[in-house]
């Protein structure tokens, strides 16, 4: 399903009051309000697809929704990095056909390791849709209002499948054991 509607996922953990803020404002961009979501997977992936899908449906210039539709995804793939235990392969498979944001802007003072989820990851799928900032009214209403152009994202599936092999620099600390691993670069491994 196309979308009728400039998708965005605002992330970051000042997002919904503040895209509710810009749509309450704004005549061309609504919002997709969400509860907040659960830490299991199964659970917020479930919520992520019944909200992106409602969103989908909206005849407004931009829709805005304040989290990403891979929030799952990524909650696990941190927790891998992090060394806890994860469910990355259960969030992967419950990954949905929606469509797939057109933007993601996204809070530039998020936590490592999300923060190289979007800005190292996901800038090599969809370069130029992800646009780092400050989650506040006035810098999300300048943002919306000069989106770049740039090819569009790939599927989300596809998104969340190279979750399995990606590693970001700089060095990751493993959970309890103080060692590092350090790498010379981002770069998918292979398991």
């Amino acid at each position: 399903m196309k979308a009728m509607t400039t998708l965005i996922a605002v992330v970051g953990a000042r997002a919904e009051p503040v895209v509710r803020s810009v749509a309450t404002r704004s005549s061309n961009v609504t919002f997709e309000a969400l509860d907040d979501l659960p830490d299991d997977p199964v659970e917020c992936s479930a919520q992520l697809q019944a909200a992106w899908t409602r969103a989908a449906r909206h005849s407004s210039v931009f829709t805005a929704v304040a989290a990403d539709p891979l929030l799952a995804v990524v909650r696990e793939w941190a927790k891998r990095l992090r060394g806890d235990d994860h469910e990355l392969e259960t969030a992967i498979g419950l990954t949905h056909p929606l469509p797939s944001p057109d933007f993601w802007i996204v809070e530039d003072g998020l936590p490592d390791p999300e923060i190289h989820w979007y800005a190292d990851y996901l800038v090599t799928h969809a370069h130029r849709r992800v646009i780092l900032s400050r989650i506040d009214p006035p810098t999300l209403e300048d943002r919306i209002g000069s989106l770049p152009a740039g090819r569009q994202p790939p599927p989300l599936q596809d998104i969340a499948a190279g979750a399995r092999g990606y590693v970001p620099v700089p060095s990751i600390e493993v959970a309890d054991t103080g060692n590092h691993i350090l790498l010379a670069g981002s770069r998918n491994v292979s398991r």
